[in-house]
């Protein structure tokens, strides 16, 4: 008899023993990297951008097989919130955000930069220009930015590109884009980019590869001590520098130090002969 309940004790661990581990691999092949699809940050018909590749690298040299879908940012968000092993990036570190997610390591530094094509409204200030409609990336710092300065007619949309067409279409004579993927959107959908001009130009929360609380903290600390190591080694500013055919202003690096020219103002051009990736 005793001899029986040994034996099935026996068996009863060693199930548990298999099924914890089975588990354990498991939670590491359903981990998702959710990716927008905002060039250069990520472009889903190149699966590329220079935010999907550090973090893409980040992934590959911590050893966790994982997904890569693109996904609408605000269905992302509310995934990675609720799932554990869901991550997304780049998310601004915003005091909104806060409490909702663990912020793995910051991947990116930007600047909101206030738009216009308009030689007129370029020579105004900020303040002047409240009752101006303007748009804006739904639930983007931008949007967030627009209304704590009291902007009264604010259009929100998808995306960086649609975004561009309607300021390109003139229905929309100010447009508070990220800098960058703005103006790189601008000139990909055919805009003049002669007649971009900055009227004012806001730093921001640097952006992070972001997860759900609900993620194995083994897992979150093995891509946080990759990511620190890959900006320490000047990795996260070389991928990004890959993908602009003109010099990045210092305060656009996560690399930066002083003494460096602050990032460009006024007309924002990309040679016309050099091929978008």
């Amino acid at each position: 008899m005793e001899h029986k309940r040994g034996f099935w004790i026996y068996i009863f661990f060693f199930i548990l023993l298999v099924t914890s581990s089975s588990h354990g691999a498991e939670d590491q092949k359903d981990l998702v990297v959710y990716h927008t699809n905002n060039p250069p940050w990520g472009s889903q018909d190149r699966n590329n951008g220079f935010i999907f590749d550090i973090v893409e690298q980040a992934f590959t040299r911590a050893d966790l097989p994982h997904r890569s879908p693109f996904l609408p940012w605000k269905r992302a968000q509310m995934d990675v919130i609720n799932k554990g092993g869901h991550f997304m990036a780049p998310l601004t570190r915003l005091k909104q955000r806060e409490n909702n997610y663990i912020w793995v390591a910051p991947i990116n530094i930007s600047k909101l930069h206030l738009v216009t094509n308009d030689k007129t409204l370029h020579q105004k200030k900020w303040p002047d220009l409240l009752d101006i409609p303007v748009v804006a990336r739904r639930g983007s710092p931008a949007e967030y930015k627009l209304q704590a300065l009291g902007f009264k007619y604010i259009t929100t949309v998808e995306n960086e590109t649609v975004a561009a067409r309607m300021f390109t279409g003139k229905h929309l004579p100010l447009w508070m884009q990220r800098g960058l993927p703005g103006s790189w959107a601008y000139h990909v959908i055919g805009g003049d980019s002669g007649s971009l001009y900055t009227v004012a130009e806001w730093s921001t929360p640097l952006q992070y590869l972001a997860t759900s609380k609900k993620t194995p903290p083994d897992v979150v600390e093995k891509l946080r001590k990759v990511l620190v190591q890959m900006r320490e080694e000047g990795e996260m500013d070389r991928i990004k520098r890959a993908y602009f055919p003109f010099p990045l202003a210092c305060d656009l690096l996560l690399g930066c130090t002083e003494g460096h020219p602050p990032s460009f103002r006024g007309p924002f051009s990309i040679p016309k002969d050099v091929k978008t990736r």
